[in-house]
């Protein structure tokens, strides 16, 4: 009874690990059904854009064509990469310290009250319709495609986008709710070296894409 209950538990054990190597088709990225380092992805999704948000134009990564911007507001174990507000061919060089994972948005967008919406239902409503519009969905590591970058779907609670002076989104104060919406990658953290992440995301409803290829050393 005892051997054939440890062969079983063996078997069963196997069995798991098949299944889970399986379901997950890009073992690089973290799980969208995942809590990376503390937080949900559509948390850290809000985490991306108060990050974003806060950061005056003259030196923020969404506007930044060289990389040099990159290290901008950034902290722990996660590092953000930006896109683009719906610019294509973009490359930016950037050095990221070994042991962060990265986390980025494919494509995304953000609602607020109140211009889009009375409150966190009008709001989150908004930002739903819009994100599923988004059919543009590529993201490449090292030349290898990203499978399924659809499934990476997730929206964020309600939180509020900071207003700095000079901000990209131009906002006079800060606005709550915001709610965001799109897909997003966490990437385990890549080994030491040289690697090339190409991002490209968009909708041809809406006739908007943005392409940000980053050459990253890692170090």
């Amino acid at each position: 009874m005892i051997r054939r209950s440890f062969v079983c538990a063996v078997l069963l054990g196997v069995l798991v690990t098949a299944a889970s190597a399986r379901k997950n088709k890009n073992p690089g990225v973290l799980p969208p059904q995942s809590s990376p380092h503390g937080k949900t992805y559509g948390e850290w999704g809000a985490a991306w854009w108060e990050w974003a948000a806060s950061i005056p134009a003259d030196s923020n990564p969404l506007l930044d064509q060289t990389g040099e911007s990159c290290h901008e507001g950034q902290s722990g174990k996660v590092f953000f990469l930006a896109g683009t507000f719906g610019e294509t061919g973009v490359v930016r060089e950037c050095t990221i310290p070994t042991g962060t994972a990265l986390f980025f948005p494919i494509v995304n967008v953000v609602a607020w009250a109140p211009e889009d919406g009375s409150d966190e239902d009008a709001v989150r409503a908004l930002a739903n319709a819009l994100a599923d519009e988004f059919d543009i969905l590529e993201v490449e590591v090292d030349g290898t495609a990203i499978e399924d970058p659809g499934s990476y779907r997730a929206e964020s609670p309600a939180f509020t986008l900071p207003a700095p002076e000079d901000g990209v989104l131009g906002l006079d104060a800060p606005r709550e709710p915001a709610v965001a919406d799109g897909f997003w990658i966490m990437l385990a953290p890549l080994s030491r070296g040289e690697h090339v992440v190409r991002i490209h995301g968009g909708s041809t409803t809406f006739g908007f894409e943005v392409e940000v290829t980053y050459l990253l050393a890692v170090e």
